[in-house]
């Protein structure tokens, strides 16, 4: 074990300049990656409150007592059938008629807010504008797609989006120069203690 250390050590202070040469072109190659293929995303997010309520059936007891009927859906059901409807050939022909596109250039997530009866929606794509256009699009079209599908839905607008101005992804070639550099340095010393 010595002996191989010693070997190592040696064989190392004649070809430091080859470490340091690996850690530059691989850290050069993985940060000029990271630089070229940077995509920002831009994220658009409303607080919304939505409701369901059954049409109101009115009726006459034996005692001529009028009453009325009607059931409020939870929170999660309310979502869990906005992101059902969503993804429905008619919401999206809808959305698509509203945009005036022929695709829909973002991703569309409705979630909770805990402890609360409200939902945030929110939509990622690569140009802010779409973000902002397609949150909107979403936000109108629901209500008519809705009352087809399982009846009266109201939806109501607590925090009004607005078009992002930054990215939610940072460019940070930095970081992935520091990777590739590591790693060129730490392959190169295994080469040379293989050596």
């Amino acid at each position: 074990l010595f002996a191989m250390l010693h070997n190592f050590s040696r064989l190392l202070r004649r070809s430091w300049y080859l470490v340091i040469a690996a850690a530059a072109l691989l850290g050069a190659v993985m940060g000029f990656r990271a630089y070229t293929s940077y995509a920002p995303q831009y994220r658009c997010e409303a607080v919304l409150s939505a409701e369901y309520v059954t049409d109101n059936y009115g009726y006459t007891d034996v005692q001529g007592y009028g009453s009325n009927y009607s059931s409020t859906m939870s929170i999660s059901q309310i979502i869990n059938t906005f992101s059902s409807i969503i993804n429905t050939d008619a919401m999206r022909q809808q959305m698509l008629n509203e945009l005036g596109t022929s695709s829909i250039n973002g991703t569309i997530v409705p979630s909770s807010i805990a402890n609360s009866n409200l939902f945030t929606l929110t939509v990622t794509s690569p140009d802010p504008q779409s973000a902002y256009d397609v949150l909107m699009a979403v936000i109108h079209c629901y209500p008519k797609v809705a009352a087809l599908v399982i009846g009266n839905t109201q939806i109501t607008v607590l925090e009004e989006p607005v078009v992002p101005t930054d990215p939610i992804n940072a460019l940070n070639w930095k970081d992935s120069a520091f990777k590739g550099a590591l790693l060129g340095a730490v392959l190169m010393l295994a080469v040379i203690f293989l050596l």
